[in-house]
């Protein structure tokens, strides 16, 4: 199916031919190598995140809630005092692995993906 060129007549009632994303990918990878500075839709290989940036951020968000799941327990009321409030693992180690977790979101997010040849950008 070609696609209609700006010098060719369109009818306002039709409807625009259907493009696949592999037609478009063309269109825009020959408009990139004649030098034409219009916006196309990047490719795949030009996203801001890669499936690793995805796959860290996931790890974090795990750390994240696992912090604040450890950081859960009973408190203690007037009738009786629960010493567990006071807990290594409440106190020292949950707050630590979600402050890891939210340092390792900061880093998935920032870090840059890789291009097809194993360069960073």
């Amino acid at each position: 199916m070609a696609i209609p060129t700006k010098k060719q007549a369109t009818n306002k009632n039709s409807i625009p031919p259907k493009i696949t994303y592999t037609q478009l990918s063309e269109i825009s990878y020959n408009k990139r190598k004649a030098g034409d500075s219009s916006l196309v839709k990047a490719a795949p290989e030009q996203m801001p995140l890669s499936r690793n940036n995805f796959i860290m951020m996931i790890v974090a968000a795990v750390l994240i809630v696992l912090g604040f799941l450890l950081m859960l327990g009973g408190g203690s009321t007037p009738e009786q005092f629960n010493a567990d409030i006071f807990s290594t693992t409440r106190s020292v180690v949950a707050p630590t692995i979600t402050f890891i977790g939210f340092v390792f979101m900061g880093i998935a997010i920032i870090k840059k993906p890789k291009t097809a040849d194993g360069k960073k950008e």
